[in-house]
């Protein structure tokens, strides 16, 4: 009896499901479209203080990886390189989204480089200035 009482019921869900009213399709807007020098961004983004949205590629700037910044609220928003990594002891292939601190300054990884190889931590102002000494800090290898 319950399983005729579950299978009767079938017809009103579906009449119910499909009279409900289509849901909106929203409008996409492409803000700015990556080219080969630019890198490929593998990480999400994040908004700066400064309104602005900020991202890493894994192989932009100078073929090591870089920062992004881009302004959605421009007429024209276009990517900008903030940072470029060199590969070698500022790391290189940043395949991490950024951290916005409380100090206003960003945060990140890279795969590789340091002393080690082993990858880096850096610290980053919004222009694009690196911090702490040479504005990373390598990741020591672990036995």
């Amino acid at each position: 009896m319950k399983n005729v009482l579950r299978l009767g019921m079938v017809p009103a869900v579906l009449a119910l499901l499909c009279s409900t009213p289509a849901f909106a399709q929203g409008t996409l807007q492409h803000l700015a479209q990556f080219s080969g020098d630019q890198g490929v961004p593998k990480a999400g983004l994040i908004r700066g203080a400064d309104g602005a949205l900020y991202g890493t590629t894994e192989d932009g700037g100078k073929g090591y990886g870089s920062v992004f910044r881009i302004d959605p609220a421009a007429a024209t928003p276009k990517l900008t390189t903030v940072y470029a990594f060199s590969g070698g002891g500022d790391g290189y292939f940043v395949r991490a989204p950024l951290l916005l601190a409380t100090d206003g300054n960003f945060y990140g990884t890279t795969v590789y480089g340091g002393a080690a190889d082993c990858g880096t931590v850096f610290k980053l102002t919004p222009a694009g200035t690196a911090l702490g000494g040479p504005g990373y800090m390598a990741v020591p290898r672990y036995p």
